[in-house]
């Protein structure tokens, strides 16, 4: 009896709460509506990953692979499997060799950006250095 009663007052305690979030849900689909786009942040993605060669490669003595990627906008942001890394041109050591997902992302301007996503082979005992074109 006494579970029975405990169970009885959550959910009357949990009525008002709920109420109170389709009212506001309600209200928020209507504000949704009226939304200023003038501020809009625009992305451009290429829509497929395409596998990116590098433009030269070096020979190193570790069991690891590196990358060196070089962009005609500095300060690019550079993501790795989906892990953003730094802003170009940027350096990546100690990768253990494979298949990367690579996104670089430039930045128009304050509200554009334009994106492009690669994939990239990591071979040990390499570094590659890539070259990334808005």
């Amino acid at each position: 009896m006494k579970n029975k009663l405990k169970m009885t007052f959550a959910l009357s305690a949990l009525l008002p709460l709920v109420m109170c979030f389709f009212s506001c849900v309600s209200d928020d689909v209507e504000l949704l509506k009226t939304v200023d786009t003038s501020d809009a942040v625009i992305f451009k993605v290429t829509e497929e990953e395409s596998m990116l060669k590098p433009e030269a490669f070096y020979e190193n003595s570790k069991n690891t692979a590196d990358i060196y990627i070089k962009t005609d906008n500095p300060k690019a942001n550079i993501y790795l499997n989906g892990n953003y890394q730094g802003r170009s041109p940027l350096r990546i050591t100690d990768l253990v060799p494979g298949y990367y997902s690579l996104m670089v992302e430039f930045s128009q301007s304050s509200s554009e950006f334009n994106i492009h996503k690669y994939m990239i082979e990591l071979e040990m005992g390499k570094e590659n250095v890539y070259y990334i074109e808005k």
